[in-house]
């Protein structure tokens, strides 16, 4: 999804997630369990350890750690509390999450906001094997994301 700062790009996302009733319309699924939303704030709890937080989503989506730790390079900050990380390292714990819930369908807010290079492309190659595994997802940004035969939905205010 493309667009200004006010298109609907994340209000689509929210939708599709089930935390927004749709103004029109309705959002329809086969199951609740076959999507996760990843917004920008990112769900980690400021208190909250770096392994805390992913011990949690592990709880509730069922998932490996260790490969979300590895993933974006979070290794050495496990034991670092979520607010004494820099705006790039939240972004990339918030990302993790996508891999801990195992879940098909990915809708996520602003992946790239935030990450250097490096991380950005981890993400696009986290994308690329999610894809090739049969996964989907659907990603607003601003930022051009590395899939090559995605298509783009432009919006407007």
């Amino acid at each position: 999804l493309r667009g200004p700062n006010g298109a609907g790009k994340t209000t689509v996302l929210r939708a599709l997630a089930g935390l927004l009733s749709p103004a029109a319309g309705a959002v329809t699924t086969d199951s609740a369990d076959a999507r996760i939303y990843c917004g920008v704030l990112n769900a980690a709890k400021p208190a909250h350890t770096v392994i805390e937080t992913l011990k949690l989503w592990a709880a509730l989506y069922g998932g490996a750690v260790d490969d979300a730790l590895a993933a974006f390079g979070l290794e050495g900050y496990r034991s670092r509390a979520v607010r004494e990380l820099s705006t790039g390292y939240k972004r990339r714990l918030g990302l993790t999450r996508l891999i801990v819930s195992r879940r098909p369908v990915w809708l996520v807010d602003e992946p790239t906001a935030s990450l250097d290079a490096g991380a950005a492309q981890s993400f696009a190659s986290l994308l690329a094997a999610h894809r090739a595994r049969g996964g989907a997802a659907i990603i607003a940004s601003h930022d051009p994301i590395d899939a090559p035969d995605a298509r783009i939905l432009e919006l407007r205010p």
